[in-house]
């Protein structure tokens, strides 16, 4: 991806907490963390997941024997009749009353992640992946994890280089949030 289609992105997004409009599956968020109501409507509100993600995880939590009869009520909903608004009031907000302080004040570090390995595991198809973490630096709020990531910034001839110091970092960021989050499951 081009730096000016970034540009272009940035320009016309009208969420400005995911200026690149990136969008992950809850499959693979799931994947990666223990992923609970509150990440689910952070994700949505902030538009990493779609609202059908608050469907697929009503049916996971099914799957695994830890449903009720909302969760129930939610999963059979059919793509054609979600309405944004009405799965965030009726289901949603419900859920998330459920959770701890402690996991909606996680939420967003779980999401953050899930965004950087997802741009980690796709990072060749952007002309500079630099640019773009420097963008979710911002949308999160220059969170204090990410600045050894983004406290250098390479140029695109040092980019081509294997295994440079931003790489690196990135790599480490990684399997630092990791070690971090799986802290937190227990």
């Amino acid at each position: 991806m081009r730096n000016e289609i970034i540009d272009e992105l940035i320009v016309n997004s009208t969420c400005p907490t995911n200026s690149l409009s990136i969008k992950i599956p809850v499959t693979y968020a799931l994947r990666l963390v223990q992923i609970n109501w509150a990440d689910i409507m952070f994700a949505i509100e902030n538009d990493y997941f779609d609202i059908e993600a608050a469907v697929e995880y009503a049916v996971h939590l099914m799957e695994l024997d830890q449903s009720d009869d909302l969760i129930i009520e939610l999963a059979c909903i059919k793509a054609n009749e979600l309405i944004r608004e009405e799965i965030i009031e009726n289901y949603i907000n419900k859920f998330v009353e459920r959770t701890t302080v402690e996991e909606r004040q996680e939420a967003k570090d779980k999401i953050l992640y899930a965004v950087m390995n997802y741009l980690y595991e796709n990072k060749q198809i952007f002309e500079n992946p630099a640019t773009v973490i420097e963008v979710v630096y911002d949308d999160f709020g220059f969170p204090e994890s990410m600045k050894k990531v983004v406290s250098y910034i390479p140029s695109k001839n040092e980019l081509d280089k294997e295994n440079n110091l931003f790489y690196n970092n990135w790599s480490e960021y990684l399997l630092q949030q990791r070690k971090k989050l799986v802290r937190l499951k227990r």
